[in-house]
């Protein structure tokens, strides 16, 4: 056979062999697939091929012709980034981690979880394995692993059981307070405790964990006087004068940092009962930060008229409660939707008048329009910053054109940002016939407001409607268009300037049924 022949035969072995992935298993019955292409090994054919074909003269290779060269061996070249990526793989699919010992509790009880031994392969071992089966044409080869202890061994944790969650789950603790106490059953220990892997010294161990606020909750449900939560300063309207201060109040609350020693102690203690040490808890808003926010003089007052309606005077009663007290502090937004909360039945409202599609209906929360337009007002002429509002449709006589907004349960808000450095407190009520929103906080802004004449009058047309909820009207209002100017200045400074224009449709007369 000459050297073309001979390379081309041992070529298409190769080609063959290679169409078929090599199964590398252990003996623990894991395996892995490595294509020729993953191991991307190339043997140099052409030098051994010319090594057997060439003439030569040399008495040593004449010899060894004349008695038969024997095995001539393969030089193979190997891709080192083949190599790493082939070893990541075969780690990843042979190796099997070490499982730690663990803790775990059940239904109260805690108990040990052995732990694991992991299976290592030795990478060098691995290699050579692979290519010796790729060069004898194997299909499948057997590599060997290591066993690999788990760093937190299971006599380990049985030792960190006995000291710790055996005692802690032997029975019911209770916990005092003062003249206040509460007694914990070992399913409800349960629901705030666990063991943790942690490192300590260099070397994992298990450590008891409580959920402080899992464990506060519980213990607000047992018992709400064992651990009393502290309350923030607020304002209150006892009457239409001035808002009145009901100061802070000091909570409670555990030691964190002691609990853990502090639980185990009352496990240890007779009758499995012992005095908590606890912590004060300051509220987030106290009397004195309050009072700094300068709540102390009215900077702001608008009044509307409303025509009374029994539904729609509940739900403007309603709204005029929930903005009463309503604090925002400075550079935080109020959401007049927020503030109201949910426009339901169970939260006190009910149905009356609305404008939908330009027909008058009956909805729930009819009216609360008239709570975004005076307080909108009121905000305006306190200088406050109006993020978001959108007026209505049509124009209703009772209310400044151009400045005035509806509102729509997660559709449609009023939004204001308090501009100042000091605190905005809201007063809403009824009286006279009349709805008053006022604005507390400590004069910041001078306003100056202009609102232009009306242009592009439209004059209300009739339109016939055939939808089956149609409700017939008179003609209303003329459409037209209005802009509306603030300027805000403090000490000279100007203030962001607020530019309003909008368009409103005509109020026409609704029949219902076909044109004639």
């Amino acid at each position: 056979m000459d050297a073309k022949t001979a390379t081309s035969t041992l070529n298409e072995a190769l080609e063959k062999r290679n169409s078929t992935p090599l199964n590398l298993k252990t003996k623990q019955g894991k395996s892995t697939a490595i294509s020729a292409d993953e191991l991307d090994l190339k043997v140099e054919i052409e030098p051994a091929i010319q090594k057997l074909t060439t003439f030569s003269l040399n008495p040593k290779l004449v010899w060894a012709h004349f008695m038969g060269m024997g095995d001539i061996s393969l030089e193979v070249k190997e891709s080192p980034k083949a190599k790493e990526t082939v070893l990541k793989k075969v780690e990843t699919e042979l190796a099997q981690a070490p499982q730690n010992a663990q803790i775990v509790i059940q239904d109260g009880r805690a108990q040990v979880k052995a732990g694991v031994n992991g299976e290592k392969v030795d990478a060098n071992e691995a290699w050579k394995t692979l290519q010796e089966a790729w060069l004898s044409g194997q299909r499948e080869a057997t590599v060997g692993t290591q066993a690999e202890a788990p760093a937190i061994s299971t006599e380990a944790a049985q030792k960190i059981y006995q000291e710790t969650a055996e005692k802690l789950f032997a029975g019911p603790i209770t916990l005092q307070v003062k003249d206040q106490s509460v007694t914990l059953e070992p399913k409800e220990l349960a629901k705030f405790t666990s063991f943790v892997e942690e490192e300590k010294d260099g070397a994992k161990t298990l450590v008891v964990k409580y959920d402080q606020s899992a464990l506060d909750e519980l213990l607000k449900e047992k018992n709400p006087k064992l651990l009393p939560q502290p309350k923030d300063a607020y304002y209150v309207f006892k009457s239409l004068d001035a808002p009145t201060l009901v100061e802070s109040q000091t909570g409670q609350q555990l030691d964190a940092e002691a609990l853990p020693e502090e639980l185990m102690r009352a496990a240890s203690a007779e009758g499995r009962k012992i005095e908590l040490k606890t912590a004060e808890k300051a509220p987030e808003l106290d009397t004195e930060a309050l009072k700094k926010l300068g709540i102390k003089e009215i900077v702001a007052e608008f009044s509307t008229p409303y025509p009374s309606e029994p539904g729609r005077d509940q739900n403007l009663r309603v709204s005029m409660e929930r903005i009463t007290g309503k604090l925002v502090k400075p550079d935080e937004v109020f959401s007049l939707e927020a503030a109201l909360g949910p426009i339901t039945k169970e939260a006190g409202f009910t149905e009356a008048g609305v404008i939908s599609d330009g027909m008058h209906i009956d909805a729930l929360g009819g009216g609360l329009s008239q709570s975004c337009v005076t307080t909108l007002n009121a905000a305006f002429f306190a200088g406050l910053d109006i993020l978001e509002h959108k007026p209505h449709s049509q124009y209703l006589r009772r209310y400044p054109m151009g400045r005035e907004c509806t509102l729509w349960s997660g559709v449609l808000d009023l939004k204001v940002k308090n501009n100042t450095p000091h605190g905005i407190l809201f007063q809403g009520f009824l009286k006279d016939g009349k709805m008053t929103v006022r604005v507390w906080s400590t004069k910041y802004w001078d306003v100056k407001e202009s609102t232009s004449e009306k242009t592009d009058i439209v004059p209300p047309k009739t339109e016939y409607r055939t939808e089956r909820n149609c409700e017939p009207s008179g003609a209303g209002n003329s459409g037209f268009t209005v802009s509306v100017d603030r300027e805000i200045t403090h000490d000279g400074k100007k203030g962001k300037p607020l530019h309003w224009t909008w368009t409103y449709k005509p109020a026409n007369q609704i029949v219902c049924g076909p044109k004639p």
